[in-house]
């Protein structure tokens, strides 16, 4: 690689601070160090803390216990529910990924008039859940209502079983 040459311009350009000599340019550097009354203002604060601290703690009394209610959710969001034939169904689910629509459909398998349950879920389009049920007479909403009412008890009664534990 070929090295510029300097020209005699650019050298003097380098050493030249625009019409400055070292004797004009005048640097202010702060001293650090401690002053003789900061020892002073730092034991004064942890005096004022050390007064504070018993009043802290008469001020707060602990709460009483309440008995704890389960949690009630509803991020489950259905969409649409599209009929594809007389037994087929297409229900369309928002903001659910696999965790939950995974335990949905095997407890819906274990739902009497239920002959096919699946579910897709790919980033395109949202998650549908596919149910094709044994009889014209059977209605879908009454299935989805049991299949979630008997899932919301099994977490009820794994959650009394933590409890227990802990």
């Amino acid at each position: 690689m070929a090295k510029k040459k300097s020209s005699k311009n650019e050298d003097l350009d380098d050493e030249d601070f625009g019409g400055l000599d070292s004797d004009d340019l005048e640097i202010a550097i702060p001293k650090i160090g401690k002053k003789e009354g900061a020892a002073a203002d730092e034991e004064g604060l942890e005096e004022d803390l050390d007064e504070l601290e018993p009043s802290l703690e008469e001020e707060f009394e602990p709460l009483p216990e309440e008995e704890e209610e389960l949690p009630t959710y509803k991020y489950l969001s259905v969409n649409e529910i599209k009929s594809k034939g007389n037994n087929d169904y297409e229900v369309i689910v928002e903001g659910q990924s696999h965790g939950l629509l995974n335990v949905l459909v095997k407890n819906l398998l274990k739902v009497e008039g239920v002959a096919m349950a699946a579910y897709k879920d790919n980033k395109l389009d949202l998650p549908t859940i596919y149910i094709r049920l044994t009889s014209d007479t059977l209605k879908i909403k009454d299935i989805l209502y049991e299949s979630i009412e008997t899932l919301k008890n099994e977490v009820i009664e794994i959650q009394k079983l933590f409890k227990k534990v802990i």
